[in-house]
């Protein structure tokens, strides 16, 4: 049963022993020893750890919630608001597995953090997940030819995986974080094998969503990247700065109304924002 910080840190570590795992995250053995007696850190050692698993703060700490990261989406409409925010950036890898209710995304680089004057290096990820639509299909192929949104850093290696049921399952909700997902140099990860390249997959994209499912919520492409523009200069002229989650909640509330409108409405997105930034 795992009910204590010690316990939810073994949880995190998996199969991996605490001193190697911690000196590779930059930790010295008795600080490592420390953890593992049940010594919560300060919060630079949490978020490495946070930044090198993928691990919710909350649920180590407190155990809330899920254990690892996850942005969920309700709507495929949500899904792909999210997707566009997440491909701002430039990422190496692309994993476009099932989920129960749609698909799962994973995108992966390498990044480094300064931890007490030593650079560690660790994976990037972000997860998200959610029910899919033909526009996520399509923007994903996109991606996949031609990187970022604005087509200015090289393009990534998209890969698609048809994952087991309870796998599919974990991933989905926030139980499998970057260890299972990717590996290491002695032991690979659920990713580690994909089925193929997006374009060279020896099955459509399509036949990853769940067979009783069909493609919902249909998103016109060009209405959305407008709404996405409209926001983004919003935010510029009105200096605010949103994260992710909340950015994705402002571009599907107003891509609704505008849907249902037919138009862009300026006074709409400013109430949209605001009540989002309290």
């Amino acid at each position: 049963m795992i009910t204590s910080f010690e316990d939810r840190l073994n949880f995190a570590l998996g199969s991996r022993k605490p001193t190697p795992w911690g000196k590779r995250i930059g930790l010295n053995s008795a600080t490592t020893s420390g953890l593992f007696s049940g010594k919560q850190p300060g919060s630079e050692i949490l978020s490495l750890i946070m930044r090198s698993e993928n691990l919710s703060i909350s649920w180590l700490l407190q155990g809330k919630g899920a254990p690892f990261l996850v942005d969920k989406a309700h709507s495929a409409n949500q899904l792909n608001a999210q997707l566009a925010i997440i491909f701002e950036e430039h990422w190496e890898n692309i994993y476009i597995a099932n989920s129960p209710n749609g698909l799962t995304v994973v995108v992966v680089k390498q990044g480094q953090f300064d931890f007490k004057g030593t650079w560690i290096n660790y994976p990037i990820i972000e997860v998200l997940s959610g029910p899919a639509n033909e526009q996520t299909l399509e923007f994903l192929r996109d991606r996949s030819k031609k990187g970022t949104t604005n087509n200015t850093l090289p393009v990534p290696m998209a890969y698609q995986i048809k994952l087991t049921e309870n796998d599919s399952e974990k991933l989905s909700r926030g139980q499998i974080g970057t260890y299972i997902l990717l590996g290491d140099d002695k032991k690979g990860g659920i990713l580690s094998h994909p089925d193929g390249f997006i374009d060279r997959c020896s099955y459509p994209l399509e036949d990853l969503l769940p067979q009783q499912s069909t493609l919902t919520d249909p998103a016109d492409p060009l209405l959305l990247r407008a709404v996405i523009e409209h926001i983004e200069n919003m935010l510029i002229e009105e200096d605010i700065t949103l994260e992710s989650k909340d950015k994705a909640k402002l571009i599907t509330g107003l891509y609704r109304h505008t849907a249902k409108t037919g138009q862009i409405d300026p006074e709409t997105a400013k109430v949209l924002m605001e009540t989002i930034a309290l």
